[in-house]
């Protein structure tokens, strides 16, 4: 790993060696037509950008494309080694014939374009259904059983159990593949004109290239992941009165009950309360920061990726899997024997001790 931070904010991080590895079976094949399908969510979809890159660059012929969920294209639509998108909509859990309808119309749409190699990043029951129906060739997957507690596919990757960065099992397709070096990069491309309206917002907010900035997300997706919004508004104001750093408070679009923390205190000192950002805008704007702090979320690895300095708080989950990746960036966490709990739970994400001590600690 690259000694210098500006090296690491190039984008290559790490050069890889599995040739004393041992794989019981070897693919050797030269593919015309690749599809990988991980449906969400953002840090798992950046997660898995590096394998798609290395799968370029070792088959520049061929057409690499991506299955995702239809909130998270913006996001692929950066990635410089894909030549499709292909989305699932997203559908609620109570109109099942519609959902069913919509996983048929994707499996129609694979079919038809007849890949030779089709990988699974995400093995739930739907991706695992839309693979196995795919018609392609060759069938990869990650070994771990999906939510009915089976394994569709002949290949495996590594297997869950190894204390591993997710890149790096999700990298691991590549040894089946024949494929022993690579580096991990992320060929993120934001539009001009996206980096043309981040800087008009900053400088409507009176921040300047002068200016430390530091970007805070207090929100997640699982509750049990928060760290409380009232320690975040804390830090963020001792960032700003003591340290005279620009705050920048970041919200997606289901955290507007988080904003009201923030707000009473943001026509004071330096700290912003931002509005609702795509996912291009907020790239472009966690580029422009010079440090990331938040829970373990989407946007703690967008910022790793893109080459901001990331702080992760990390309480039930194991930051040696899904931490931030590469130089230059930390992870808070509390000492507990009952943590990390994260991978043990099923359908429900609550705390078995009931006091969720590893995110108030």
């Amino acid at each position: 790993a690259p000694e210098d931070h500006e090296l690491a904010r190039g984008g290559v991080f790490h050069l890889y060696n599995h040739r004393n590895s041992q794989m019981s079976t070897t693919l050797k094949i030269q593919p015309h037509k690749i599809l990988i399908v991980r449906l969400s969510s953002l840090g798992d979809i950046v997660h898995g950008i590096p394998l798609c890159q290395q799968l370029k660059k070792h088959y520049p012929h061929a057409c690499i494309s991506w299955l995702t969920r239809e909130k998270y294209k913006e996001l692929l639509q950066m990635n410089v080694c894909l030549d499709t998108i292909f989305t699932i909509s997203d559908i609620g859990q109570n109109k099942r014939l519609k959902r069913i309808k919509e996983i048929w119309r994707i499996i129609y749409l694979i079919r038809r374009e007849r890949f030779d190699v089709v990988i699974d990043l995400h093995c739930v029951l739907i991706s695992a259904i839309i693979v196995l129906l795919s018609g392609a060739h060759i069938k990869l997957g990650i070994d771990k059983k999906n939510d009915i507690g089976l394994k569709m596919f002949t290949y495996y990757t590594l297997s869950k159990g190894n204390k591993l960065h997710r890149i790096h099992t999700y990298l691991s397709v590549l040894r089946i593949l024949g494929i022993d070096d690579y580096e991990i990069s992320f060929p993120l491309a934001i539009p001009t004109e996206i980096h043309r309206k981040i800087d008009h917002f900053l400088t409507s907010q009176n921040i300047t290239y002068n200016d430390l900035v530091i970007a805070i997300h207090p929100g997640t997706s699982v509750e049990i992941k928060r760290w409380d919004e009232k320690n975040f508004a804390a830090l963020a104001s001792q960032l700003a009165s003591e340290y005279k750093t620009k705050v920048i408070i970041l919200f997606d679009a289901g955290e507007k009950h988080l904003a009201k923390t923030f707000k009473s205190m943001a026509s004071s000192l330096n700290i912003i309360c931002a509005p609702t950002f795509s996912l291009k805008e907020l790239a472009a704007l966690l580029h422009r920061c010079d440090v990331f702090i938040g829970n373990d979320s989407g946007p703690l690895h967008l910022a790793s990726a893109l080459g901001t300095s990331a702080v992760g708080l990390f309480g039930p989950s194991d930051a040696s899997v899904s931490g931030p990746y590469g130089y230059g960036h930390k992870v808070v966490r509390a000492s507990l024997p009952c943590r990390p709990c994260y991978n043990n739970f099923f359908i429900t994400f609550t705390c078995k001790n009931g006091t969720a001590a590893c995110m108030s600690n």
